[in-house]
């Protein structure tokens, strides 16, 4: 993962052998593998520098020598020099349909002792954060007395207040509401970062499409339940209270339903156009969707819109909502996914409809993007990233 150290110090001022050392190590990553010699040749920095601050990284045990390297030329056999990738960790756990998932992850945001576990539909508060610990406690075994856990970042479905480390409400697990997770920090002794699945999601996408940094980003998804996150200014949006953009739980005058929403509420966006509101009606004809929303994709990709209602007025409510989306924050990009859009007919409608929806001079300003897939091997990253450029941020700063 790049996390952009080099570039935090030079916007913010500090020392050149601040900046070259964190670009001799961001190198060394990137790479995998390197010499002295071709960071110098690569960086074209004085070798006297590159020579000190590969000594600082080895010394920090945040780098190591491996085997000499014979030249094809003349001249001394040089020496690898590799990233130590597993010096620093954390722990992050995720939700994959109706699974936790958890596991160890690295400076490059590689996955290590994946685990998972089924969580019942009606799992109560303490039920859950037992099933967290749980996981917690399996995967510190396999946590080794030379690697550093910086923390524990999870990333969530629903409404998400990081702040207080606290999970007010889902659509998965509805009884779970109001989960205090800081209690998790003080029982590892490590800082817990908290977010939705979507802003995890949001945040390594962008870190790993270096085009989308310089860009406002809307992600939406469209299955079992409805959200978005927002990307602008280098950060994603959050709020202070709880999470931001949760479009499935805005009220418009196209919804005109009684049901009572996962929040408690009517007349929100989801109960006529999420997976939990449409599916028990579909599968009457189609028979039994799965939780794995890849398994739901293929299921509604077979079915014609033009003979369910229901599926053509839940696109046309969900493009009105981003239309109204749009004409607050006016992104440069709309990324979208999720099962709903494995369908051929309804993408089409609905990237038709948003089109016709927004305003005119923004028609061929604005990108539409259909992400095909889960995204949910980037939640690991997004909400553990913040951990791994904060320790960063320190450890190359040069002595």
């Amino acid at each position: 993962m790049d996390f952009l150290i080099s570039e935090s110090f030079r916007n913010h001022g500090f020392r050149q052998k601040d900046i070259e050392k964190a670009l001799i190590y961001e190198a060394i990553v990137d790479s995998n593998e390197t010499t002295r010699k071709r960071l110098y040749q690569d960086l074209r920095m004085r070798p006297n520098n590159i020579s000190f601050a590969v000594q600082e990284l080895l010394d920090g045990d945040l780098i190591y020598e491996d085997n000499l390297v014979k030249n094809s030329k003349q001249g001394r056999p040089e020496i690898l020099i590799k990233p130590n990738l597993e010096k620093l960790v954390s722990i992050s756990m995720w939700v994959e349909s109706s699974r936790l998932a958890s596991a160890i992850i690295n400076i490059k945001g590689e996955k290590k002792n994946k685990q998972e576990v089924e969580v019942p539909s009606n799992v109560s508060n303490s039920q859950f954060l037992g099933i967290v610990t749980k996981q917690i406690d399996l995967l510190l075994n396999n946590i080794s007395g030379r690697q550093r856990l910086l923390g524990i970042g999870l990333s969530l479905p629903g409404v998400v207040n990081h702040f207080d480390s606290r999970w007010i409400f889902n659509s998965r697990w509805p009884d779970v509401r109001n989960l205090d997770f800081s209690k998790v920090s003080d029982r590892y002794q490590v800082p817990i970062y908290l977010c939705r699945m979507l802003e995890a999601e949001l945040q390594a996408m962008v870190l790993r499409r270096k085009p989308l940094q310089d860009k406002s980003v809307v992600l939406l998804h469209w299955g079992y339940g409805i959200g978005a996150a927002f990307f602008s200014d280098g950060k994603v949006f959050q709020s202070g209270f709880g999470s931001t953009f949760e479009i499935g739980h805005i009220k418009t005058a196209s919804v005109n339903s009684e049901k009572q929403c996962t929040c408690r509420e009517t007349g929100c966006l989801e109960t006529i156009a999420s997976g939990w509101a449409l599916f028990p009606d579909l599968e009457k004809k189609y028979g039994k969707f799965s939780e794995n929303e890849a398994e739901v994709g293929q299921k509604l990709a077979e079915i014609n819109p033009e003979d369910e209602p229901a599926l053509i007025t839940a696109e046309k409510a969900i493009a009105q909502a981003v239309n109204t989306l749009v004409r607050i924050v006016y992104p440069d990009v709309i990324l979208a996914y999720g099962p709903f859009l494995s369908n051929p007919v309804l993408r089409q409608l609905f990237f038709s409809e948003i089109k016709n929806l927004v305003p005119y001079y923004m028609k061929d300003y604005i990108t539409l993007e259909v992400v095909d897939g889960e995204l949910s091997n980037l939640d690991c990253i997004g909400s553990t990233v913040g951990f791994f450029k904060s320790k960063l941020l320190q450890l190359l700063v040069a002595g």
